[in-house]
């Protein structure tokens, strides 16, 4: 539980369209502070489900914080509520928010038809495209906000006294609260939320909520439509994806040359390095050039400057990159999924990082021995025994390493999968939060 001031170091970007800024932003100059018919919560605001802001003519608002800028608030909160408990702001809402929605709606639209310009020749993202671009169309001619449930309320700091915001845990509450539909969950305390939930046998905590169809979503930032655009293609369009341990990287779907082969299975416990001696006494190409690279390669580790390259001369916008992360001396396995996208000046970002974990100790003798009927591993093995590395329980080691790599790799690329489908079923939603620098 955080209790928040204007800080000056904020960076998420605001919401605009072209610089211009198109969300709806209710001023609150002027109030008398005569709504004493709202109701108000009983007792600390932090023992609440809901964040909590306290505006300076004694007006409290009650929701969920969606961004905060060091000029202003944005809270999602739910229309009737405010209507109820507010009827001047919920008034001034609705007088504003239509004719802002319309202009948000007709550039969304612009945007389609310039991107649908672009990519002429992608038959599946073009059919996307034109079905998004009908449902705005429709929508720009006959949206009903004031039956969509929640709001965005957009809060000037210079208006805004206090802000409470709550823990993750709390914020949670509030959400499946509001989704089975418990009466006054703005205003009640989480134990008493949790405590109907638990009646009802509702299991909060694991409950998946999505309110992406019942939110007037406030208009997307360029960088955020960037970030979108690069997941959207990246979704329906061949992904361009790599694999491999820090700055030694193969493309997915292609054969990798023994080094890296060798790397990822004899790597993992310490024998990194007698194998490329090894390489390097034998002549083998692949290790005589490592040395070489040593340098290009560290700084690749960060700027994945080879495969920035690749995706510029396929014209892509977005590439993922599954690094396996190699630690000798422990047997718990890590895979990092990042995916690293074109922000709206052109310039490459690490977009979103996923990670996958496994133990090696607990990986079985039956997965250990389907590993070794895999091609790819069998060629390593046969290499691996030409080099008399291939017996003992070093290559032991190393294969259950390789299973447990195989199911940190896996986790990892569905948390990848899931957040792409959450973000690419529409062009409306749900939010991107885009790296800021």
């Amino acid at each position: 539980m955080v209790t928040k001031r204007p800080r000056q170091d904020s960076t998420s970007p605001l919401p605009n369209v072209g610089g211009v800024a198109l969300t709806f932003c209710v001023l609150l100059w002027g109030f008398d502070g005569n709504l004493l018919a709202q109701v108000q919560h009983q007792g600390a605001p932090t023992a609440l489900a809901t964040d909590v802001v306290f505006l300076n003519n004694k007006t409290t608002l009650y929701g969920v914080v969606d961004q905060w800028t060091e000029d202003e608030v944005i809270l999602v909160v739910e229309r009737e509520w405010l209507k109820a408990n507010h009827p001047d702001i919920y008034d001034r809402l609705a007088k504003t928010e239509k004719d802002i929605a319309q202009s948000e709606n007709a550039d969304s639209i612009r945007r389609i038809d310039q991107w649908i310009a672009e990519r002429k020749g992608e038959v599946d993202l073009t059919m996307f495209l034109e079905d998004e671009k009908k449902l705005a169309l429709q929508k720009n001619a006959s949206e009903d906000l004031s039956a969509v449930r929640f709001a965005f309320l957009t809060l000037p700091q210079s208006e805004i006294r206090r802000t409470v915001q709550q823990s993750a845990q709390q914020r949670k509450v509030a959400l499946v609260s509001w989704k089975y539909n418990l009466p006054n969950v703005a205003v009640r305390p989480v134990k008493d939320l949790v405590k109907e939930l638990n009646q009802k046998n509702i299991d909060w905590q694991n409950a998946k909520v999505d309110f992406s169809n019942e939110v007037a979503t406030p208009s997307q930032s360029a960088r955020e439509w960037a970030f979108r655009k690069a997941l959207v293609e990246f979704s329906l369009m061949a992904p361009l994806e790599f694999q491999g341990t820090a700055g030694s990287y193969f493309r997915r779907g292609e054969k990798p040359g023994m080094k890296a082969m060798m790397e990822m299975v004899v790597g993992q416990i310490g024998g990194g390095s007698s194998l490329q001696q090894i390489g390097e006494e034998l002549g083998l190409l692949e290790f005589t050039q490592r040395r070489k690279q040593k340098n290009t390669r560290s700084s690749e580790k960060e700027t994945f400057k080879e495969q920035i390259g690749i995706a510029e001369k396929e014209g892509l916008r977005c590439f993922a990159v599954t690094q396996l992360e190699q630690n000798p001396l422990s047997d718990r396995v890590r895979v990092k999924v990042m995916l690293v996208a074109k922000d709206e000046q052109g310039k490459w970002r690490k977009f979103k990082e996923f990670v996958g974990q496994a133990d090696a100790s607990k990986q079985s003798d039956a997965d250990v021995k389907a590993l070794m009927e895999d091609p790819q591993v069998k060629q390593v093995m046969e290499f691996a025994d030409a080099l008399g590395l291939g017996a003992g329980q070093q290559m032991q080691k190393a294969l259950r390493h390789g299973v447990a790599t195989q199911q940190a790799m896996q986790a990892g690329l569905n948390q990848l999968a899931v957040f792409v489908d959450r973000h690419t079923k529409g062009l409306a939603g749900p939010r991107i939060i885009p790296p800021s620098k």
